[in-house]
C-alpha cells in the first residue's frame, strides 16, 4: 500500500520554540523541494537562520483531546528546539480543532489506519522533508518535561535509537524504563511524577534522586515502551522494510517495538534508555 504519493505541496509544519510560536510563523516544509512555498520559506531562513531545527516531533492521536491538549501545554513552554507535527487517526472529539488552537500542523486522516499506518506516514514524510536528522515518537498523553529532547538529541549523537525514563504507569511493559525502578523512588514519588504540576521538578531532580551513574543504560531484554522515542534518520532508513515504509505494516496497532527492537537486536544493535 502506497502511504502517500508524495508530499502535500502546501504541508507546513510549525515550529514549536517559543520565539517562533509566538510569531505564528512557518519554519519549515516538507518535501520542501517540491513546494510552492519553498521560496517563501527559505527567505524567512535567511532572516532567521537561528531558527531551522533538525528534529521532528511526530505526535500520534485518537481522540482523547483532552489528554493531546495537555501534551501540547506541556511542549508549549519548552525552549528545546524542534518541529511538531500531529498525526490523528480520524479521531471524532475535539482533538484536531485543540491541535489547531496551538497553531500546530496535523495530518487528518479520512479513515482509521492504525497506529502504524500513523508512524509510517510520518516517517515517509521526514525522509521526503529532506530537513531532519532525528524524529521522536510520541503518543498523544506524554507530558514532556524541559531539556528531555535535547538529552535525546545528544545521545541520538552516539546511538541510533534512545527511548527515555518515564513513571512506572508511563514505563507500561518495558520496568527498565521505569524510575521507580532504576532509582528506587517511592511509590507516591513515582505517582506524583505524572501530575503536569511536578513534571519538570521531577526532571531537574532526576540526577539527586538517581545519582551520577552513566547517563544511559541498556534493557535486559529486546523491547521498549513505544510512548515516546528517539532515532537518528540516516543510520535507521537501513531498516526499511519497503519504499520508505520503517514499521511493519501487519501490525496494525499493537506489536510496533517488539518488532523493532527485535530486528534490530539481530542486527547487533541494542536500545538505550536515557537515565536524564
Amino acid at each position: 500500500e502506497k502511504l502517500i504519493d508524495q508530499p502535500p505541496q502546501d504541508f507546513l509544519i510549525f515550529h514549536s520554540t517559543r520565539s517562533d510560536r509566538l510569531s505564528h510563523r512557518p519554519s519549515l516544509a516538507i518535501g520542501r523541494n517540491l513546494s510552492q512555498a519553498s521560496s517563501q520559506l527559505d527567505a524567512q531562513h535567511d532572516a532567521h537562520p537561528m531558527i531551522r531545527p533538525r528534529t521532528l516531533l511526530v505526535i500520534s492521536s485518537c481522540n482523547e483531546a483532552d489528554a493531546t491538549q495537555e501534551m501540547l501545554r506541556s511542549i508549549e513552554k519548552l525552549s528545546d528546539e524542534f518541529d511538531v507535527l500531529v498525526v490523528d487517526d480520524h479521531s471524532e472529539d475535539s482533538t484536531a480543532s485543540q491541535v489547531k488552537k496551538f497553531g500546530y500542523q496535523i495530518i487528518e486522516k479520512p479513515e482509521p489506519k492504525g497506529l502504524t499506518h500513523s508512524w509510517n506516514l510520518a516517517y515517509k514524510l521526514a525522509v521526503a522533508a529532506d530537513a531532519y536528522d532525528n524524529v521522536i515518537f510520541s503518543n498523544n498523553d506524554i507530558l514532556v518535561p524541559e531539556g528531555v529532547v535535547d538529552n535525546l538529541v545528544r545521545a541520538l549523537e552516539h546511538h541510533p535509537i534512545v527511548v527515555p525514563m518515564t513513571s512506572r504507569l508511563g514505563a507500561g511493559h518495558n520496568p527498565e524504563q521505569s524510575l521507580d525502578r532504576a532509582c528506587n523512588l517511592r511509590e507516591q514519588v513515582d505517582v506524583a511524577s505524572s501530575h503536569p504540576w511536578n513534571v519538570d521538578r521531577i526532571q531537574r531532580a532526576v540526577p539527586v534522586i538517581c545519582g551520577a551513574g552513566a547517563e544511559l543504560a541498556f534493557p535486559t531484554s529486546p523491547r521498549f515502551g513505544g510512548f515516546f522515542f528517539a532515532m537518528r534518520l540516516d543510520a535507521m532508513r537501513a531498516f526499511e522494510y519497503s519504499n520508505g515504509v520503517f514499521f511493519d505494516p501487519k501490525n496494525v496497532l499493537f506489536g510496533q517495538e517488539n518488532a523493532l527492537a527485535e530486528l534490530l537486536e539481530a542486527a547487533g544493535l541494542r536500545i538505550p534508555i536515557s537515565r536524564r
